[in-house]
Parts: structure tokens; sequence; C-alpha cells
């Protein structure tokens, strides 16, 4: 029986924060809340994110990205002060554009779209009279003095303010004025509200949590997670899981493209026996990984994730077990399933004694592949990494280059020959204390359980070197925990071994904090990590108690600030 976890986590792992940028996802989300601009209409693209803890955070800003957020914010700017936007633009100040575009005469109205914009752009409440007015001044310089229209004043305004460091970046500024270089200041107000928003949807507060920050009530844990149980029953609260696990999952990373041949099925019905790379037989990867395939994959994976994350319970199980999966025509003929006409998505079931859950999904097989064949080391490692959070290290500098089988022998036994006895023998990995094939021993046996799977996730039972998929005699070793050490008959069985394991479980709510927290873990952390995960575990996989956990961690409530 599961005991039940304390009312408060314990104590994380604190660290002074540095600041960071919005990331593109968030810049893309707070553009639409803002001006109703969705992430599809804005065309420029931005590239400043960095990556910490596996989790994108807004990078350093460069020449390149100093242009790129001018570029974006021109764009943004034109669209929203169109003719067919304007209006919208304009209803909250509730005013209308001057007659003739005068620029003199829609002063009044700019000054009122300045006070009622800028302080939701901004995000920190009143903005500061010298920063109000020198907006103003702005318009007035370009709307009236330079003769060019209320329009073009108002554009411009836009694309200071979306330059702004204020919009840019996360920034604290309350706490950070207090200094207290080393100490734990709780973070409250509009600060809070940014952290909530930012955490549970992806983008920016809404007016109830501005006036909540405004009236002083997220200065307690319990107000906190008043709000953050409000969230959570809003439909942006999907939009900010799926940022979490589109990269925790790595789903972001589907190749646009695939070359070569499948080795499965001839014109003629037949399994092929010939080499992927010797014949024109079998389909061509290049024409069925199609942008209309690739499209469906992503928006298949995202469903069948939505679905399993937000069902109530036992979300690990469904993720890494579930037979339902969302599939249209073009996508159909991957899952192995028939009578799916059209492009909307539908559930579907596939067969259980093939694939079962996410690992098994179009979007992991493809990603975890190379452009026209399977890879074992890539998807083993994929397990290790993202599902169980035992990660290996990395190969050493100047592995030697892949060799490819020779004629008659599959790619599991080219593997092993090259692992065992090939050219990999001796090798150590980047940790010197690790030899190469201690590493190839765990990660090796569940590439193998994969190898049904071609490079677009379609299952097979020939691989890419016209062989037989060989799944007899593979066991899994090197997880802490039996349930997974044991000989495994296929992906299925696997898959169901890792539901019966907390290991999955563990590793998902710790990529949540990792995420929450904005970088890697530290031991410090982990006491507030086993929390979580049995906050999960006793909740029966219900995600919401642990969403709701990750505001109440001092890692979230409190922050120090960097001298």
């Amino acid at each position: 029986m599961i005991s039940a976890p304390a009312s408060t986590p314990p104590h994380g792992g604190l660290v002074s924060e540095t600041i960071t940028k919005l990331t593109d996802i968030e810049y893309a989300n707070t553009v639409n809340d803002l001006l109703n601009i969705p992430a599809s209409e804005q065309t420029v693209p931005l590239g400043a994110d960095s990556s910490v803890g596996g989790f994108f955070v807004g990078g350093a800003s460069t020449d390149q990205t100093a242009d790129a957020y001018q570029q974006s914010a021109l764009q943004i700017a034109t669209l929203a002060t169109s003719a067919a936007n304007l209006s919208a633009l304009l209803k909250p100040a509730a005013c209308t554009a001057p007659a003739g575009d005068s620029g003199s005469a829609g002063a009044a109205c700019a000054t009122a779209f300045i006070n009622e914009f800028a302080p939701l752009a901004f995000r920190h409440g009143p903005v500061d009279a010298t920063t109000l007015a020198g907006l103003t001044a702005l318009y007035t310089a370009v709307a009236v003095t330079q003769g060019n229209g209320f329009t073009a004043g108002t554009s411009a305004v836009l694309q200071e303010i979306l330059q702004s460091p204020y919009f840019l970046y996360h920034l604290e500024t309350e706490e950070q004025a207090l200094g207290m270089y080393g100490t734990p200041i709780p973070v409250t107000g509009y600060s809070m509200a940014n952290r909530l928003s930012y955490l549970l949807w992806g983008s920016m507060p809404d007016s109830t949590l501005f006036a909540a920050a405004a009236a002083n009530a997220l200065s307690t844990p319990a107000q906190v997670s008043a709000q953050a149980t409000r969230m959570i029953q809003d439909p942006k609260a999907k939009i900010g899981l799926r940022n979490f696990y589109q990269q925790w999952l790595i789903a972001l990373s589907l190749p646009d493209g695939k070359v070569g041949n499948s080795t499965q099925i001839l014109p003629n019905g037949a399994l092929s026996t010939t080499s992927l790379f010797q014949t024109t037989n079998g389909e061509s990867f290049a024409t069925v990984y199609s942008p209309a395939l690739q499209q469906a994959i992503l928006d298949s994976f995202n469903m069948q994730v939505d679905t399993a994350m937000w069902a109530g319970s036992n979300v690990m199980k469904t993720l890494l077990t579930g037979t339902t999966v969302y599939t249209n025509a073009v996508l159909a003929p991957v899952f192995g399933v028939t009578g799916v006409t059209g492009t909307a998505l539908q559930a579907a079931q596939v067969d259980g004694t093939k694939r079962a859950g996410i690992l098994s999904h179009p979007i992991v097989m493809a990603t975890q592949a190379t452009t026209a064949t399977s890879h074992p080391v890539f998807r083993g490692r994929y397990v290790w990494d993202q599902i169980i959070c035992q990660p290996l290290p990395d190969p050493p500098p100047g592995v030697p280059a892949f060799v490819p089988p020779s004629k008659g022998m599959s790619l599991r036994q080219d593997f092993e020959l090259l692992t065992a006895t090939g050219p990999y023998t001796g090798k150590a990995s980047a940790d010197p204390s690790i030899p190469c094939p201690s590493c190839h021993a765990r990660l090796d046996p569940i590439g193998f359980l994969y190898e049904s799977f071609d490079t677009i996730g379609d299952w097979r039972t020939i691989d890419d070197y016209g062989q037989p998929v060989d799944l007899t005699n593979i066991t899994v070793v090197g997880a802490a925990d039996a349930k997974l050490n044991i000989s495994t008959t296929d992906s299925v069985q696997f898959a169901q071994n890792l539901a019966n394991s907390d290991l999955p479980n563990a590793c998902m709510t710790e990529y949540l904090y990792r995420f929450m927290a904005k970088r890697n873990d530290a031991v410090a952390d982990f006491p507030a990590e086993g929390w979580l995960d049995q906050v999960f575990d006793y909740s029966v996989q219900n995600l919401t108690p642990v969403l709701i956990g990750l505001t109440q961690t001092d890692v979230f409530l409190e922050r120090m600030n960097a001298q």
C-alpha cells in the first residue's frame, strides 16, 4: 500500500538565479494572448533558445537574436495595425482610429492604447510615468512630427514594446530590487503571477492573476495553490503541458525527410529479401514520409499524450501501454489500421501484439533512427535517458565509423559483432572508467526490441538489410529495478514491464521538476522530487496533484538573487 505523502514538500536546492528571456514558444504564446496573432502567423524565426536540464530556456542575447527580435516586432506590429486588425487592437483602450489616419487627431487614442497595452505586455503592474511618456513621445515623433500618421505611430509603439527587456525577459523586479544576495526571498505579486502562468500555460498571466497580484493575494502557498488549481482547469493548461512533454519526449525533433526504400513489402505483396541499399523495390520512404504524414504524426502524438496526461489516473500506464491511437487516412497504414478515411484524426485500436504506448509511436521511432534505417542505439538510449532517467555517458571522441552489415547479416548481428568483437572493443566512453561494451550491454537489448519498427515507425518482420527481425534471447540489464532486468520477448512486453515499474513515474516527475526549475537537478533536489513521485503514486498517477505540488516547492515559491 502506498503511503500518503506529507502535506508539504521537503526543501529543494534553492540556487542563485540568472535572468532568462522568454523561450521561442513562450514568446509566440505571449504574442498570441496579447494580440491574437497565432504562432502560425508569426513568420520570423527567432532561434534564441538554449537548453538546460533537457528544456529550452531563453538564451543569451547576440547581434543575431537582436536582429531577429527587431524583424519579428516589425512583422507582428505591421499585422496588428493592419486595416483588418487595428480596430480589435484598440478595443481594450475604448477608442477608434481617427479619420484620415491623422496623427494629431489620434493622439488621445494613442495615449489610451499605451496606458492600457504597456502594463499587459510588461506583465508587472502599473508602468512608471517615465516609460509611458517615452512611448507617447515615440508616437508623437512618428505619427505627428514626421507626418506618418496614426497607424505608423501605433506600429512604432508596438515595435518598441515588443523589443523592450520588460517584454522579452522573465524579470522579477520586485524581488531583484531587494538585493539580499544568497538569502531566500519569497516570490509574490506580479513575479509569482508570471511564474504560475509560464509554468502552467507557457504564456502571460490572465486578468485574474493580474488582479490577485495587485491585491497581494499571491503571498502564501495556499493562495498560490488555489490559483494553480484554477489554472489547471483552463484550456490553456493543455498548451502549457504540451510545452513540457514535447520537450521531455523529444517530439520537436521529428526529421523533415527520409530516404531509401522499405524492405518490408514488395509490389507483389511478398516480403523483400534484398538489401535496402541494393533494390528499388518496396515503398519509397522519401515519397511515403511526406509533409502530410509528418504533420499527422505530430498531431497524433499530441492527441495521444494529451489524452493520457489529462485522464485523471494511470497516466504513465496509459502512456506506456495504451493501444488507442489517433490517426487519419495518411497515417493509418503506418499504424497498421484499416477503415480510416479523411484528414481529421480519429481514435483507432492498433494490434496490441505488435505495438503499445508512445515508445512505438512513429514520432519516437522516426526521430530515434537514421534518415533511412532504424537505429538500436538511439532507441535504447532514448529509453534510458527519457523514460528511466538512468542516463549513460556520451561516447568518446573518435568513435569508429559505423560498418554496415555484411551480406546475409542483420543489423542486430552487426551491432552485436561491432560492440563485442569489432572496432568498438577496448574503447571507453566519455568516462574512461566505462568501456563501450558495458554501455552497449544496456543500450542494445532495448534497441533490439524495437527492431520491429522501421525508420518511419512502420511495423515489419524484415530489417533494413533484408534479414528477419530477431527478437529471441534478449535480456534487459542494468536497470535499478528487477521488474525490468529480465528476458523480454518484444517491445509490447517491455512496455508492460516499464508500466509495472516505478522508474518511469519517478523519471517523469523528475523531468517536471527540472522544467519548473529551469535547470538541472542536484542532490539537494532529490527529496522534493521524491515527494512529487509519492504524490503521483498516491493519486493513482493523477497528474493534477503533481502540477499543483510543483507550485508548493520552495524552488518555485522562493528565489535567491545572483550578485
